[in-house]
């Protein structure tokens, strides 16, 4: 019931939780209602709050992939398969928090790096609680949830970012990739390049942005 058919359920909700990320000032017209993806919907499908606005947003689209990034894929042999499993545990200190708050503590940011750790205490704290209840809850339906959405988006993260060009690591056009035609697009995901050079570029722009410029995007 959660993943939803055909994985709809998760994929939008991962979506919305991303695209919430991106954007300060919130998606709703209605104050309430924003930060309520990554403080509402994300305990239920794996997500510790603030990870998006802090991790993926500041320094995963700060350093595009940089070694400065906390998720980057650069130290890992893509055509190597056992080199994933070293990236999931990289994943894994992101996805927790860790390596954001130690990333913001190391640059004396100590309002974000606080921020960071509510949100790791915040997600974690609840699934003490549910074991507290019963334990049986807590590993099935909660950490069990974050541990595998946890794989779902290191894989993710790792195809997007397959390929670097060796003489320029840093070039846009390389390091991240576009999908078309692809059998699942929600949101407009499949764009990653146009998403990484204009992360602030409404999801329903994106494909007319792509087409408009495929020569320099190709």
């Amino acid at each position: 019931l959660r993943m939803g058919p055909y994985f709809r359920f998760f994929a939008h909700a991962c979506v919305m939780i991303h695209k919430e990320g991106h954007f300060a000032r919130g998606l709703f017209k209605y104050k309430l209602l924003n930060r309520s993806m990554e403080w509402y919907v994300a305990f239920f499908y794996g997500h510790v709050p603030e990870s998006y606005r802090l991790g993926h947003t500041a320094i995963h689209h700060g350093h595009n992939n940089d070694y400065n990034d906390v998720t980057t894929t650069l130290p890992f042999d893509r055509s190597m398969p056992w080199n994933y499993v070293l990236y999931v545990g990289e994943f894994f200190l992101y996805w927790s928090g860790l390596s954001v708050a130690l990333y913001y503590w190391r640059k004396k940011d100590y309002e974000r790096c606080v921020s960071m750790v509510q949100g790791t205490l915040a997600f974690y704290g609840v699934g003490v609680a549910l074991a507290v209840v019963d334990y049986r809850i807590s590993l099935g339906y909660y950490i069990l949830a974050h541990l595998e959405v946890m794989v779902y988006m290191s894989a993710m993260n790792y195809v997007w970012h397959a390929f670097v060009d060796p003489n320029d690591p840093t070039n846009e056009y390389i390091h991240s990739i576009t999908i078309l035609d692809g059998q699942y697009k929600v949101l407009n995901e499949d764009y990653h390049v146009v998403h990484h050079l204009k992360p602030s570029l409404h999801w329903s722009l994106m494909e007319d942005e792509y087409f408009n410029n495929v020569d320099e995007y190709r």
